[in-house]
């Protein structure tokens, strides 16, 4: 397609019609390059016969301005528009019939000053009807208004104005006037004729000869341009800026195809000359991290994700920020390497959404790994209060398989009962919580979740086979746990309370009094929690203690303690928060509130009691049992030892190979009363001896 298609018209002169350029209503500029004294008229021609109709001012103008470049430009234009012209010899003595008038005209005109122009011509017809301004200083001053017109509807976006003003005034879309080509080729592209705006581009490259303009063009084609066309406006181009221009097509061809959401990213071809480029590219001594960026999210669509990661890495070293810390944390959780990304997921969780999700995902995986990883507990500290914070039902059920995994079912209840209630139409999570309480023997709790999702999951209905279902149905009652006033929040109907639930269930003097109407038991009773006072949140915290949400707990304990008045309330806050946090298994988080208390010595004494004994739970499950017995003999300058702890006692002898020390633990069970924990740990250690008797 020609560029005449784009824009006709009919460029008529005074002295007759002259024939278009060849690419349609674009000229180029003539060239500019020979002097003036190379033009030597002919014999039979003289300046007094030809200089009648061409209006020679501006010549003189740039020859008294000193400026050759443009008077030699001007020549050069009316030599093309009158071929039997002769140029005055010598432009520089000036004419002899140029007044000051039209010299100030002419200065006006080169300073821009285009209203000041067409006054001074004014004034200069009123006080002189006679006289006529130099027709060439008209024609270039209409120029230079339409030029400025069209730029200024360009910068407006007005687009279907800058194409108007090129048809209306054609002849200024030559290659002097470069800021006026490259506003038409925009317009054409932002109206959505591509195709005509790749064929400006294309004039400018084959017509003309500024290197620094031809640079820049290539520049703005490959930034408007659809690929193809900039593709295809470069296919045989090695001019000015070619090799920055293929380059930029080679990042172009890469970042169209890392997009997965686009017809384009599935379309576009990428070739192994064009990856290899880009490694070139991205590994250069001075590359920016962008194109490592580029190349990485490349690579990690097409599957080479190792190789993804270290650009990535590299990216993210070199100053690339969050973007490249995103897409190295994916690249390692892809790879399955999730406690390796956990720690830069966390160091730039809080700089984007994205970011965020990254990092709940990371320790979504890396929680739910089979086997389940044994994680630092600052490693689950620092992401618990996230959880709450972004109430993410997927990382609370996380956090349940881990606790499950990990030998703490009564937590693992807690997370997959807090991901219900931020979900309750969550299966996952129904799963999780059934599953829990068929391994705490909790036959009315697993039924509660089997009747609520009967028809709708049947791996909840598969959870107990029918010998199963005899045997829990016959189970004493001491080893079954009764959770109703979770499942009628939950899963609703009526289960009856039972005295567990009396026992627990808060006075209208200890909360209603300082709560007013608000229910603690209600699911709206965070609302608006920020905004209660200190005695109304620490009632409210104490409330949902009660109710077993002592991860809700903790949030209104953290008001209280921010909103309390007296020191002693801002401790009883304090005291709260650290229950809470022990109830859910969070012995470090525990341990850091129970430092903000200020606490008589009964209570420190029990609360250290307290958190001693989670310390030595948790050490237990992850496997560290000499740390579980140095755990439980401090505990013992505080409070007797519980029987519970004492089989913990003996299995970490145990497992520690003090065999002696465990058979004298599990002695005292057995005299103690709990003979099945005692007889079991004394089998075990007879037949451990035995085997190393001989």
């Amino acid at each position: 397609m020609s560029l005449k298609a784009l824009l006709p018209y009919a460029l008529v002169a005074a002295a007759g019609a002259f024939l278009l350029h060849q690419a349609g209503w674009l000229y180029p500029a003539p060239e500019t390059s020979a002097p003036v004294a190379e033009t030597t008229p002919g014999p039979a021609r003289s300046r007094a016969a030809t200089d009648r109709r061409v209006d020679e001012s501006a010549i003189y103008y740039y020859a008294a301005q000193g400026d050759r470049e443009r008077m030699l430009a001007e020549i050069a234009r009316l030599k093309a528009l009158y071929p039997g012209w002769v140029p005055p010899e010598d432009p520089e003595a000036g004419p002899h019939r140029q007044d000051t008038d039209t010299q100030q005209l002419w200065t006006l005109f080169s300073e821009g000053r285009f209203p000041e122009t067409r006054d001074a011509i004014a004034r200069r017809r009123q006080s002189d009807p006679a006289w006529s301004p130099p027709a060439d200083l008209v024609a270039k001053l209409s120029d230079g208004e339409m030029r400025v017109r069209l730029i200024n509807a360009a910068e407006a976006r007005q687009w279907e104005t800058v194409l108007k003003a090129a048809r209306e005034k054609p002849d200024i879309l030559v290659c002097d006037n470069m800021e006026v080509l490259w506003r038409v080729a925009e317009a054409f592209i932002e109206t959505g004729n591509t195709e005509r705006g790749r064929d400006v581009y294309k004039y400018i490259i084959d017509n003309c000869r500024n290197s620094n303009e031809l640079s820049a063009t290539v520049a703005k084609a490959m930034a408007l341009l659809p690929l193809q066309d900039a593709a295809q406006l470069l296919a045989n181009y090695d001019g000015d800026g070619a090799a920055d221009a293929h380059d930029t097509l080679v990042r172009r061809r890469i970042g169209e195809a890392a997009r997965t959401d686009t017809p384009e990213g599935a379309q576009t071809v990428v070739t192994d000359a064009d990856v290899t480029r880009m490694e070139q590219l991205a590994t250069a001594d001075a590359a920016t991290p962008d194109d490592a960026m580029l190349l990485a999210y490349y690579l990690r669509k097409d599957g080479k994700t190792e190789r993804a990661a270290q650009l990535f890495k590299s990216a993210l070293d070199r100053g690339a920020g969050a973007k490249a810390a995103e897409g190295y944390v994916l690249s390692l959780n892809s790879l399955g390497r999730h406690a390796e990304a956990e720690p830069i997921a966390f160091e730039w969780h809080d700089k984007s959404e994205d970011n965020l999700k990254a990092y709940l995902d990371t320790m979504t995986a890396l929680l739910t790994q089979d086997p389940p990883p044994r994680l630092q507990e600052a490693t689950i500290a620092r992401f618990v209060p996230l959880v709450l914070q972004e109430r993410s039902v997927e990382a609370a059920q996380a956090l349940g398989w881990y606790a499950y995994n990990s030998g703490q079912t009564t937590a693992a209840e807690r997370w997959f009962i807090q991901a219900l209630r931020w979900d309750r139409d969550s299966e996952p999570a129904a799963y999780g919580l059934a599953i829990v309480r068929q391994h705490l023997r909790d036959r009315d709790g697993m039924m509660a979740v089997m009747n609520a999702w009967s028809g709708r999951s049947q791996r909840i209905a598969e959870i107990e086979t029918p010998s199963a279902r005899r045997r829990t149905a016959s189970a004493s009652p001491q080893t079954v746990r009764t959770t109703s006033r979770d499942d009628r929040e939950l899963f609703g109907g009526a289960a009856p309370a039972t005295a567990r639930d009396n026992a627990r269930r808060p006075s209208s003097s200890s909360v209603g009094g300082s709560m007013g109407t608000r229910s603690c038991a209600s699911s709206q009773s965070l609302q608006g929690l920020s905004r209660l006072s200190g005695d109304a949140a620490l009632a409210l915290g104490w409330c949902l203690l009660t109710l077993d949400r002592p991860l809700d707990a903790v949030k209104a304990f953290e008001v209280a303690m921010n909103n309390a008045a007296g020191a002693q309330k801002r401790s009883d806050a304090a005291y709260g928060k650290t229950l809470a946090y022990l109830r859910s298994g969070l012995t470090s988080e525990a341990a850091i509130a129970a430092s903000e208390a200020r606490l008589g010595p009964q209570k420190k004494k029990e609360l250290t009691a307290m958190l001693l004994a989670q310390q030595a739970i948790a050490a237990f499950n992850g496997g560290r049992y000499a740390e579980t017995v140095y755990s439980l003999d401090a505990r013992l300058r505080y409070a007797p030892e519980q029987t519970d702890l004492m089989v913990l006692r003996g299995w970490s002898y145990f497992h520690l190979g003090q065999y002696s020390q465990a058979e004298k633990v599990f002695s005292a069970l057995k005299r103690a009363g709990t003979s099945a924990d005692g007889a079991k740990g004394l089998n075990a250690v007879a037949e451990r001896l035995n085997r190393y008797r001989y």
